[in-house]
């Protein structure tokens, strides 16, 4: 058959990509979406083996035809929608039909070099007599093929074929094949990719960017970038972090939900502290200025902590549905308006009190 790209044209091996739209090629645009890691086919059985088995004879006389199509008829006619109102039926579209293979000329011992894996998938082709007209085929299954082929290049050492700017999500596709294969030659190239995004500003909340961003970070060990990443992950995620479909190390998953969880823990302690002394105070105080300016800061406390899903009772861990960064700006915004609010209802009261004494006197 046709190779559709050459990587070198002398390869003795041709890989033989299969379902390119299958979930780990698009794992990298939906990072909520698990995924698993790509398999490889299946070699071709024994097409005796798959012959159907014949069917058990039946007694009696064969059946009365119904008029209906056969089955080999209806196999080659049109798939139609049932009528309706005497209309006409209209046929079903079928699906479109893409390039169900991509071939890929390389080199077998390169990839044996590069990675232990590639060689042991090299010699299983080999041992099942795959080859054919000197050539072995390898077959993978649901790569990108953009980032499948940037990662053949750096392993036939075609330098002037990679890019030197990438994208993030083709870079964590890239980073992902690189892991799985395990190719530490893709390492090198980290840091020319990571000179061409240092100007690039970080994403600042929870979201599919700072996903891809932080599981590049990760395996390219970009240091700085991963630790700030974390830090906004900790800080904006509304529940807890897991990567599905990512190779991320368990401890780091577990150091960040740690994190995440003591943080929030000790802000929302705080500000359930407030909200029982704000109580108590206004229980106590018999000087109406200060009990009316408790009460104030006690309904709109009670507001503001009714919109985080925060309710009478403290919740605990794991803090489903509030991130720290919500707390955050729940204790400022309150913070600012309480010292306005206070002022203001100092001086209310103060003229208040000031026209009862005269109405007395």
């Amino acid at each position: 058959m046709a190779v559709d790209h050459i990587i070198d044209p002398y390869g003795d091996v041709v890989l033989v990509i299969a379902n390119l739209n299958a979930p780990t090629a698009d794992v990298c645009d939906r990072p909520c979406a698990a995924a698993t890691a790509p398999t490889l086919r299946r070699a071709p059985t024994d097409p005796i083996a798959e012959r159907p088995k014949k069917r058990a004879r039946t007694s009696g006389k064969k059946p009365a035809s119904t008029g209906e199509p056969t089955s080999s008829k209806v196999k080659n006619s049109t798939t139609q929608k049932p009528r309706a109102n005497g209309q006409e039926p209209e046929p079903t579209p079928t699906p479109d039909s893409g390039p169900k293979e991509i071939r890929i000329q390389v080199s077998g011992k390169q990839l044996s070099l590069a990675s232990s894996l590639f060689a042991q998938m090299v010699q299983a082709s080999v041992k099942k007599k795959q080859a054919q007209k000197g050539r072995i085929e390898v077959n993978l299954v649901g790569w990108d093929l953009n980032a499948l082929l940037i990662v053949l290049y750096i392993i036939h050492e075609q330098h002037d074929k990679v890019p030197r700017r990438l994208g993030i999500q083709i870079l964590a596709k890239v980073a992902l094949i690189a892991t799985y294969y395990g190719c530490a030659c893709v390492l090198p190239y980290g840091d020319i990719w990571h000179e061409s995004l240092k100007n690039d500003a970080l994403p600042d909340s929870y979201g599919n960017e700072l996903c891809l961003l932080l599981w590049v970070s990760n395996y390219f060990r970009w240091v700085g970038c991963f630790n700030a990443c974390c830090l906004i992950f900790v800080d904006s995620n509304p529940s807890v972090i897991t990567f599905p479909g990512f190779p991320v190390l368990e401890q780091t998953i577990d150091a960040m939900n740690k994190a995440r969880e003591s943080t929030l823990h000790k802000l929302i302690t705080h500000i359930y502290g407030i909200r029982d002394r704000v109580i108590y105070d206004a229980g106590i105080l018999r000087d109406i200025c200060r009990r009316e300016c408790c009460l104030h800061i006690l309904r709109s406390l009670a507001t503001a902590m009714h919109s985080l899903n925060l309710n009478y009772v403290q919740p605990k861990e794991p803090y489903h549905g509030i991130s720290c960064r919500d707390v955050k700006g729940l204790l400022r915004d309150q913070s600012s308006s309480w010292l306005s609010r206070k002022a203001r209802l100092h001086r209310l009261v103060a003229a208040y009190c000031v026209g009862e004494h005269a109405t007395l006197a």
